[in-house]
This record gives structure tokens, sequence and C-alpha cells, in this order.
């Protein structure tokens, strides 16, 4: 059996690399995430690759694997103090998001996929409370007229609407930021040797690609730089 590297395209059979110790580690690990992370792993690893020609070493891949799968099997999520539960759907969540954000690699750590991760757990908290507080003070969804409760298949056509329009908001951000990256590159050197000295002392450059950074100052300015 032959396997073909997603990031790079090296070709090698599955026995050449099974004598790999840290090989084993890294694969051994990705078969012991949950389910809804697991297929996200390998990709997101991958952004931990060096820049220029050189590839991920398999001693780097194991370890930044094993600190993945600590921060998932934890069940919980910790960030500047605040420290939430978070499920594996969350995690899965959080990845894909930081894979959709356009991030140059190599990332530093963890913190820019801890932060996505905390965010989303503190959202999910809060909708989860308030449908404790509807299902307290009006246990049943009824009709405009009326007439008793709406069947459950309809209260979720009506709530797909949201759905697309979040979708939208996806599509809209990619756009921004495609217009945000031709306009870096129509500046004059002196500014982008401004912008690029305003994204270093900006705080997000401690856990964010520095080309990240600029792009978010582009979009945000600097009160909302980690918005991805």
């Amino acid at each position: 059996m032959r396997l073909r590297c997603p990031s790079c395209n090296a070709v090698h059979s599955v026995e050449a690399w099974a004598d790999e110790d840290y090989v084993v580690q890294a694969l051994t690990t990705v078969a012991k995430l949950p389910r809804e992370v697991a297929p996200l792993a390998l990709r997101y690893v991958a952004l931990f690759r060096p820049k220029g020609p050189r590839g991920l070493s398999w001693h780097k891949a194991a370890r930044v694997l094993k600190e993945l799968y600590e921060l998932v099997s934890s069940g919980k999520v910790s960030w500047e103090r605040e420290e939430h539960p978070c499920p594996p759907g969350i995690w899965a969540e959080a990845i894909e998001t930081v894979l959709d954000a356009g991030i140059t690699p190599p990332l530093k750590n963890h913190n820019y996929l801890r932060h996505v991760a905390v965010e989303r757990a503190k959202k999910a908290a809060a909708r989860a409370e308030a449908e404790r507080e509807r299902r307290r003070a009006y246990p049943y969804h009824r009709t405009n007229d009326g007439a008793g409760p709406k069947p459950m298949a309809e209260v979720i056509k009506q709530a797909m609407p949201q759905e697309k329009k979040a979708e939208e908001d996806v599509d809209e951000y990619k756009r921004r930021r495609r217009k945000a990256w031709e306009k870096l590159q129509q500046m004059c050197p002196q500014e982008k040797e401004e912008l690029f000295a305003r994204a270093r002392r900006h705080p997000t450059a401690n856990f964010l690609p520095l080309e990240t950074v600029v792009i978010n100052l582009l979009l945000y300015g600097e009160g909302n730089a980690t918005d991805n």
C-alpha cells in the first residue's frame, strides 16, 4: 500500500514509513483522535511546516499531533484565565476555521486554535443556556394562529435561512480578504514597511504569522486584528 502526502505529493509505501518511530507515533495519535477531528488533523499539522523548501519533519509532526490530542481529549479549552467545556465537535469547527483563515505557515503554537475554540465554546454555552431558559419559560413552540405546537420539521425549515445567511457572511469575508491582499500588493515600499512595523508590534503577532496580522490590520484596524 502506498500513501501520498497531501502537502508535498511525496509517495512512499506504508512499509517504508512504518519503521520510523516518529511516523508510527504520529499515525497512532491520529487514530486516537475523535472522528470529528481526525480527518482534519494532518491538514492542521501542515500549518506548522517551515518556510522554504524544507518539509515538516516527522519528529515535529508527532509532537504537534500529541499536543493536539491532549487539547481535544481534555474536553475543555482555556484562554486568558477562561475555561469552557469544549467537545470534539467544537474543536473540529475551530480547526476548520483556522484552515479557512488563509494563514501563511508556519504557526508558532496552538494559541490561535485555542482562541478560536474558546470563542465557539462560549457561543455554544450561551445558546445552550438560552435554549434551557426558553424551555423553562415556554416548553412548546406554538404556531402564530395558536393551533398548537409546530412540527419540528417546520421549525428546522424556518431556521435554514439563518444558516444560509451565515454561509453568505463567510463568502463576503473571503472576498474582503482577497481585496485586502490586492491592496497590500499595490502599496508602495514605504507604506508596506510601516504596515509591517505595526504588525510586528501588534499583540496577535505573538501567535499568528506576520502576514496574517498584516491582512487583519487592513481588514479591521488595530482593535480587531484577531478576527478571522
